[in-house]
């Protein structure tokens, strides 16, 4: 969502990621760190470097006192906590709305409404739109792109394994471009799984410079 709506300031974030300081300025003031664990390749090959590293920096800045290990994609305790092995996977919706704010330097309301959710997304005609769905046994977030012909489509951030064309379940989906992660299913689907959306409080593009 970055990268499409303001390119500059994801490489300006990149440029200090990968630095010899490995951290730069957010929108929102806060600082962001390369999480060095995320540096060498990992496997995933459906991630480039640059996703790999932006990724996890976020994912180390959300989580706050938690530890981001890249390699296990979980959120460590620290202290007597992790004495315990407390751990878990991915963002809250806290940590997520935390995340949102200093990247682009904007109020965030969230939405949980399923019918509000799909107003929105309408009302937003094709501006990109960060949800959270079902996904498997638990959750998972993307950007939604454009509601059309009865489907929505959307980019996957993890990126597509599958070939394009190709029908996948759980959710059930179309990978549309398998290398842009570009997926979509049918309106019907996404009403049932989506969970989420993001909004920003000011603006009209939440990656632009009117945010």
């Amino acid at each position: 969502m970055l990268c499409q709506e303001n390119p500059a300031e994801y490489v300006r974030i990149m440029q200090g990621l990968t630095s010899t300081s490995g951290k730069a300025q957010l929108r929102g003031g806060q600082t962001i760190c390369l999480d060095l664990g995320s540096a060498a390749k990992d496997g995933n090959n459906r991630r480039s470097d640059s996703e790999r590293i932006f990724q996890a920096a976020m994912m180390e800045f959300g989580n706050g006192s938690y530890n981001y290990d890249n390699k296990k994609d979980k959120n460590l305790a620290t202290g007597v906590l992790g004495w315990f092995g407390i751990k878990y996977g991915g963002l809250t919706s806290g940590d997520q709305e935390k995340a949102m704010k200093a990247l682009f330097g904007t109020g965030v309301v969230v939405r949980n409404s399923k019918n509000t959710i799909v107003k929105e997304l309408k009302n937003r005609a094709g501006q990109l739109t960060y949800v959270t769905l079902e996904w498997g046994s638990g959750s998972h977030a993307v950007v939604a792109d454009k509601i059309e012909n009865g489907r929505v489509y959307f980019r996957n951030p993890w990126g597509s394994y599958a070939a394009t064309g190709s029908e996948q379940k759980n959710p059930t989906r179309r990978i549309e471009d398998s290398s842009l992660g570009l997926e979509s299913m049918t309106l019907a689907e996404f009403e049932k799984c989506v969970e989420q959306c993001y909004l920003p409080t000011s603006g009209s593009r939440i990656g632009g410079g009117g945010s």
